[in-house]
């Protein structure tokens, strides 16, 4: 079976899902603050990265016969359901944005999380070397933006995002 096919609920979750849930909510998670100076460069390693943890598993077969088949599996399925409580969150957000609801009373960024397992999980069950060092790329890009993201909450959303980030851990 192609590699591809894992890609799909990914995909289906972050714009359709979203999009069904809170049209306006899809436009939010679209946005990123701007980005300036060397950030420039690092969204640029994100974007890359990202796009190779997108196109390269197309190239790639999965097997369940191979060994870490199964545990690829659970950390897969658990960046999909994790992913999908983080988006129902993500919806529910009022106007101005500021999401502090459902698992984001947890972690800070379980969009991100939910990346980085799911895209773990599509490492291991495509038994990808690519894939993992290419996560190892786009997770310490995605600290950079997601620490350009909190600057930019912090600027907008005040005093209340700075005691939501007191209380409330970044990623786990």
């Amino acid at each position: 079976m192609n590699g591809f096919i894992l890609l799909l609920p990914l995909l289906l979750l972050r714009y359709l899902v979203l999009y069904l849930l809170n049209p306006a909510s899809l436009k939010r998670a679209l946005h990123l603050p701007p980005m300036a100076g060397q950030l420039q460069f690092i969204y640029w390693i994100y974007q890359i990265s990202t796009l190779v943890m997108l196109l390269y598993p197309a190239f790639l077969r999965l097997d369940k016969t191979k060994l870490g088949f199964y545990p690829g599996l659970l950390i897969y399925l658990g960046g999909i359901i994790l992913g999908f409580l983080a988006l129902v969150a993500f919806s529910k957000t009022n106007e101005n944005g500021f999401c502090n609801q459902g698992i984001y009373r947890y972690f800070r960024h379980p969009i991100y999380l939910s990346y980085f397992f799911y895209f773990l999980g599509c490492a291991l069950l495509l038994h990808s070397l690519v894939l993992l060092v290419n996560l190892a790329i786009l997770q310490l890009a995605t600290h950079f933006i997601v620490k350009a993201e909190e600057q930019w909450c912090l600027a907008n959303f005040g005093s209340a995002y700075l005691q939501y980030c007191q209380t409330v851990r970044r990623f786990l």
